[in-house]
């Protein structure tokens, strides 16, 4: 009794053992099956149950009596209904080697090969070619399927990704030579470059290969081009490329090897001996298709990029979108910027950082000029007239005074801008020999300024002569009218604060020279 129920426990695990090891055998077999469950539904449901054609098992296609080799049957029945290929519920197949899959040079209005003879709707190797478009499966027809399209995957196409990776949205990114540094590096690039930027001749986006069979698989880059690249490639370095130029066609200001490098910075291509990337090729003159006055404006004037390329910068990088080689020079106002730029003659107009940000009014500056600095401040006069500046630089009454005399922060002479991070901020940094080196100027008003003193330290207001109003001052604006004031002083100024003795430095005797 005892060994008839070992025997029946044996048997019973055996079967609960079979079982199992048939089931997995059935879930794996279930990812061979060439169907929409594996392959997706862009053709609809079809090999399934509820779906097209009815289930397609192993046994539909495969079977132990066939002359055909890897036991294909040598007739193919539909599960359910007729093949939409041949119109009928069987079709006859023949094959005999692994590089008789499916063969479309010349086309063919039926077929018997068993790529072919179930496939309506798909690009290649259909049983009725009439209308195909490509007739050599992108140089791969005639040849073994399964190189590309695994039994194991139920036939489904491996992608770029099984031979050499793919886009930096794919799970497996391209990182040959410098792949990374074009195709995963939208932070410093703005975005990230697809497979036809650079390889036009060989695919038309990043998943489809275009109908040229010498253009894919031929030796590394023999046909390197695209909408950005559209140069040549030897011995690992790119040329006659757009992306890699200073802007204007000429050579980058650093060559670069695709497998040695180096990474590049902006200065690498357009501002190899700029300050901060800017392009520093020589001017061509006012207007001209290689006119520069970058370093003008970056050098003198600390400029940043994105307040004349707004949409094409962020802050100190590229912005997304792709304008920075699109093969367009986007002038557009940022950075709180404003101005109005024609492209046909180059010219900036009522551009504020020329006019103070609304101080003054700027006149035209046609890019590759030479703008002086009465170009700005002066609106097109040989003089400044802005604000109160005639009273100070051309007055007879007074000695001329120079820029620097109140801008010694900003500028070393009337031509010469000396610190450029102090230019263009609306007289931040007043200050100056005659000002007193370290003044200051807000709202319209000047304060501790040693000129508007009265000669003693005293500190007159500017409150009733803004800088940017009619009236002005005579000579007892400033040491005329102390706010105690000892006597009354003339129309000619003379200082009336208390005498506080002989040779002490508010000694005063100015009223018994002056007042009768």
């Amino acid at each position: 009794m005892k060994n008839r129920q070992a025997r029946w426990s044996l048997s019973l695990l055996l079967t609960v053992l079979m079982t199992v090891i048939a089931g997995y055998a059935f879930a794996a077999g279930e990812t061979l099956l060439h169907n929409s469950n594996n392959l997706g539904e862009k053709y609809g449901k079809w090999g399934v149950i509820g779906g097209k054609y009815g289930e397609i098992t192993c046994a539909t296609c495969h079977n132990k009596t066939t002359g055909n080799v890897k036991r294909v049957a040598q007739n193919i029945t539909a599960p359910l209904g007729s093949w939409s290929s041949s119109k009928s519920p069987s079709v006859s197949v023949t094959f005999n080697n692994m590089t008789a899959f499916g063969n479309d040079a010349g086309g063919h209005v039926t077929s018997a090969r068993v790529c072919e003879v179930c496939h309506s709707k798909t690009t290649v190797h259909k049983y009725n070619t009439t209308g195909q478009v490509d007739l050599d499966h992108k140089g791969a027809n005639n040849t073994d399927c399964t190189s590309c399209h695994s039994h194991a995957d139920a036939f489904k196409g491996k992608g770029c990704t099984s031979c050499h990776g793919s886009t930096a949205a794919s799970a497996t990114p391209m990182v040959s030579g410098q792949h990374s540094a074009h195709m995963n590096n939208v932070g410093v690039l703005g975005q990230n470059y697809g497979c036809a930027d650079c390889h036009a001749k060989s695919v038309t986006d990043d998943e489809t290969i275009k109908s040229a069979p010498t253009a894919h698989q031929n030796t590394f880059f023999g046909d390197f081009s695209g909408a950005r690249a559209g140069g040549s490639y030897s011995a690992g370095n790119c040329s006659n490329v757009y992306c890699h130029t200073n802007g204007k066609g000429g050579a980058p200001a650093t060559a670069v090897n695709w497998t040695t490098g180096p990474a590049l910075d902006c200065k690498g291509c357009h501002g190899g001996t700029g300050q901060v990337g800017e392009p520093s090729y020589a001017n061509g003159g006012a207007g001209a298709a290689n006119a520069n006055t970058h370093p003008k404006h970056v050098l003198t004037s600390s400029a940043t990029c994105q307040n004349c390329h707004g949409t094409t910068m962020s802050g100190t990088s590229l912005g997304a979108g792709g304008k920075h080689t699109d093969k367009v020079i986007d002038v557009v106002q940022g950075n709180s910027k404003t101005f109005t730029y024609t492209a046909g003659t180059k010219t900036c107009s009522a551009a504020s950082c020329h006019g103070g940000n609304g101080l003054f009014t700027a006149v035209d500056a046609q890019w590759g000029a030479t703008l002086g600095c009465n170009g700005c401040h002066a609106a097109g006069g040989a003089t400044l007239t802005t604000g109160k500046h005639q009273a100070h630089i051309n007055n007879g009454n007074l000695a001329t005074f120079g820029c620097v005399d109140c801008h010694a922060k900003t500028v070393s002479n009337n031509t010469t801008i000396s610190t450029p991070a102090n230019h263009m901020n609306n007289f931040g940094d007043y200050s100056g020999l005659k000002a007193g080196r370290s003044s200051t100027y807000a709202a319209g008003n000047c304060s501790a300024t040693y000129c508007h003193t009265d000669g003693k330290g005293t500190q007159k207001s500017m409150a009733a002569a803004l800088w940017s109003g009619a009236a002005t001052l005579d000579c007892k604006g400033c040491h005329g009218s102390d706010a105690a004031p000892a006597f009354t002083s003339s129309a000619g100024g003379e200082p009336n604060y208390a005498n506080t003795g002989a040779n002490l430095p508010k000694s005063n005797s100015h009223e018994k020279h002056t007042v009768a």
